[in-house]
């Protein structure tokens, strides 16, 4: 019988045991100055990003199955470190959870709003939320919604002057 680790997309995030093991985890450690952050889920997670760049400046705040109200709600140990720049990739586990475009864009202008008046000297680059191939995991998200959350994103990048990665 094949093992399936089952993802709690479904929780909330203060209830969800990869995001409160990760947040934990994330306590105990620094972010040093004049650090680069990848901030995001698990695509974001994992990914060795100091290893693949050849740095140790690079942090990696992926948390599996994290949403945009999860951000949200760590963002200011991110922001408090001042970060040269941060990589954000979030968004595709709100969509899974059936949270509306115009809710996620909230949450994300609230993102970009906080790094924004926090930490005006840093670079951001907003990632581009991935679609999702419906037809290997079944259809647990509308590409369509990722496109319309992707076309926000790119005006979110226009209008704070922050860097669009498609």
């Amino acid at each position: 019988m094949k093992s399936v680790l089952h993802i709690p997309y479904d929780q909330p995030y203060d209830q969800n045991p990869q995001y409160v093991g990760r947040t934990g985890l994330f306590k105990q450690l620094n972010i040093p100055e004049n650090s680069i952050v990848f901030l995001g889920d698990s695509l974001t997670q994992r990914s060795s990003w100091n290893e693949m760049f050849n740095s140790n400046k690079i942090i990696n705040r992926g948390i599996e199955s994290d949403t945009t109200e999860g951000v949200l709600h760590r963002l200011d140990d991110i922001t408090n470190a001042k970060p040269d720049k941060i990589f954000l990739m979030i968004g595709i586990n709100d969509l899974r959870t059936d949270q509306k475009v115009s809710s996620i864009v909230k949450n994300y202008s609230k993102i970009l709003n906080s790094i924004y008046e926090q930490t005006p000297n840093t670079e951001v680059y907003i990632q581009s939320v991935l679609p999702v191939n419906n037809e290997i995991i079944g259809k647990v998200v509308n590409n369509d919604d990722v496109l319309k959350l992707n076309d926000n994103l790119q005006k979110f990048a226009k209008e704070y002057n922050y860097k669009y990665i498609d």
